[in-house]
């Protein structure tokens, strides 16, 4: 293929004009301002050209509409039969970027050298989460990922060679609170019947993800479980089975399934580590995260802010106490758990979280506690602006995606909203509480009642901070007396909650058109003192 060309699925662009043809040499009819664009994006394949970029490049600083370039990347998607947007993917809130495609390979062995590219990040964010951690080594769980078995029947084994296992190694890299193991050392245990025991001391990690991958040429089928080293106990473990679609999108988002899977539970299972004799900011902080996420209550939000100063004066040189102090402060605004100033605690919390990010401008946790910050600061733009770019550093965290379909909510963009949604489910299949309360808070405000009650009645052990949304549903539903029974039981709890202070907490955030007069009435109505 010569230099100015380049394939992009069945079809071949010409870099210098912008033409596509078909292999037969037959030109595909596209329009002149399409055909410039698709022109900018096969000039810089895999980079995401932004809609400034295109301004000045496709009309020269003249001022036009979103919709003119919709139009052309539509143009552009009709012309060369990608429906399903892989070829010419949608970067959100930025632009879009051209992946090509070789016309005599599937979709999966692209995915293997995009992987395989992909898997070159793995030392330089290991790099990053040592450097950002200031920790030693042996606090931090270490981690070993396996090449998968692959079943696959003929002709279809070796499909996917080691791609979904590299997928899986690139996305656990991005956890800064993990070692992962470089899959030069990991795989040269292929094949071999080895001990757990051996392959952890020989590659000195505490956990192994060890699995199987079967593909029939109809679906996708990965089994993977990860092993405690020490005792060879089964840590965690799953199926992922999906039919054949786009067999790149699949793939990769089972590396992301695994990777939010295996993560969360290592960063779940450092918190012992913390009572002995060594403690790191790290371990601390992740001692009151995690206390937080297992059971949503004043006293381990008290407990997580004690860590997390204690984290600061321990070890003020590293990021994650003021990462673990910025988000309980926070939580502490939101909750109704703190009786300064609110205004005062945000202040101190968005300085704990700006002074994180200036320490580790790579580390997801930092630009995920900013962007919280930031929205319960009413700022949701600047909140969704930090909370893309901590998903941009970290997609495997179903964390960071129910953090950013909060500022969407609040301003009423509700197709994104139920994409992200979608989204968390696909990475995280098996979510918890968060997911549920976010996706019925959005049926509600979709006005969808029982599609928000079916949501809600999903979690298991709804927190009773949950009650004022469950209170709503039943007064979107009709159900009056049910509404003021739930709110007099929040109302226990929270004693001194008023409407004046809910008020108070969605002022000039809840922008999306009669949403919080909407709330407000509910529970006026239910039965809160103003």
């Amino acid at each position: 293929m010569k230099a100015t060309q380049l394939d992009i699925g069945e079809l071949r662009v010409d870099t210098t004009t912008g033409r596509v043809y078909r292999e037969d040499g037959a030109e595909v009819e596209l329009r002149h301002q399409a055909r410039h664009a698709l022109q900018i994006l096969a000039r810089r394949p895999r980079t995401t050209v932004t809609r400034e970029e295109f301004g000045e490049l496709l009309w020269e600083g003249r001022a036009v509409t979103d919709d003119s370039l919709a139009q052309c990347i539509a143009d552009i998607r009709r012309a060369i039969g990608d429906k399903n947007k892989h070829i010419v993917q949608t970067v959100p809130r930025k632009g879009y970027r051209l992946v090509p495609m070789s016309p005599k390979a599937p979709s999966s062995t692209y995915l293997l050298a995009w992987l395989v590219g992909a898997c070159s990040v793995v030392l330089a964010g290991l790099a990053i989460a040592w450097s950002t951690a200031s920790t030693p080594t042996k606090t931090v769980p270490v981690i070993a990922v396996l090449p998968l078995d692959d079943f696959s029947p003929e002709p279809h084994r070796g499909y996917l060679s080691d791609a979904i296992s590299e997928g899986i190694i690139t996305n656990l890299a991005r956890y800064p609170e993990l070692m992962v193991i470089a899959r030069n050392s990991s795989f040269q245990f292929r094949g071999e019947n080895t001990a757990i025991t051996k392959i952890g001391e020989a590659l000195r990690a505490k956990y192994v993800l060890q699995g199987s991958q079967q593909y029939d040429g109809a679906a996708l089928r990965v089994t993977a479980q990860l092993l405690d080293v020490s005792s060879g106990a089964h840590v965690w473990a799953n199926t992922f089975e999906q039919p054949l679609g786009n067999l790149l999108a699949i793939s990769a988002g089972i590396g992301h399934s695994v990777a939010e899977a295996v993560g969360s539970k290592l960063i779940d299972a450092a918190v012992p580590a913390t009572d002995s004799g060594e403690v790191s900011a790290l371990l601390l902080e992740n001692r009151g995260r995690s206390l937080f996420l297992r059971k949503l209550s004043r006293e381990n939000w008290a407990h997580g802010v004690a860590l997390s100063k204690r984290a600061i004066a321990e070890f003020p040189e590293a990021p994650w106490g003021y990462i673990g102090q910025a988000l309980a402060l926070r939580n502490g605004v939101n909750f109704g758990w703190t009786e300064q100033d609110a205004e005062a605690v945000l202040e101190e919390a968005e300085r704990h979280a700006r002074q994180a990010v200036s320490m580790a401008p790579e580390n997801y946790m930092a630009h995920y506690a900013l962007g919280r910050v930031l929205m319960s600061r009413r700022q949701s733009d600047a909140a969704i602006k930090e909370l893309e770019r901590a998903a941009d550093l970290n997609p495997s965290s179903a964390m960071v995606i129910h953090g950013l379909i909060q500022p969407y909510l609040y301003k009423g963009e509700m197709v994104r909203v139920f994409d992200l949604l979608d989204h968390a489910e696909r990475i995280d299949p098996l979510h918890g509480r968060g997911i549920h309360w976010l996706r019925a808070w959005a049926h509600w405000q979709a006005d969808q009642c029982s599609a928000a009650r079916a949501a809600y009645l999903r979690m298991s052990n709804p927190p009773i901070e949950s009650f004022k949304l469950q209170s709503a549903i039943h007064r979107c539903l009709g159900q009056d007396t049910a509404a003021t029974e739930v709110l007099r039981t929040y109302l226990k709890t929270f004693p001194d909650w008023t409407m004046r202070r809910e008020a108070e907490l969605n002022k000039d955030l809840w922008t999306a058109p009669g949403a919080l007069n909407r709330w407000l009435t509910d529970l006026r109505h239910a039965g809160m003192p103003n």
